[in-house]
């Protein structure tokens, strides 16, 4: 990364850097920079594939049933009012 460049990134973030640590920072944009470089580089050599999986997951038909007990449907509720959830404050 140029001295300019650094420069003007601490320019726009607003940082007050000591010279020493602006040279740190470089350094560590440098190393960063040729980090993603790599990845690209690595992206772009590798074969495309196809790697999609068909999954197809076993479907039921849905089925009506009688429920006979309704009073333990609403078991675990907090509150229940003539038979149904009764959730307070909601419309």
């Amino acid at each position: 990364m140029k001295q300019e460049e650094m420069e003007r990134l601490c320019q726009l973030a607003k940082l007050s850097l000591e010279p020493e640590e602006k040279q740190e920072l470089t350094q560590e944009m440098d190393e960063i920079i040729a980090f993603a470089h790599a990845v690209c580089e690595t992206a772009s050599s590798m074969e495309e594939t196809d790697i999609s999986i068909e999954m197809t997951a076993p479907l039921r038909e849905d089925q009506m049933k009688q429920f006979h007990d309704p009073q333990a449907l609403l078991y675990n509720t907090e509150q229940s009012k003539d038979g149904f959830f009764f959730l307070q404050g909601r419309r």
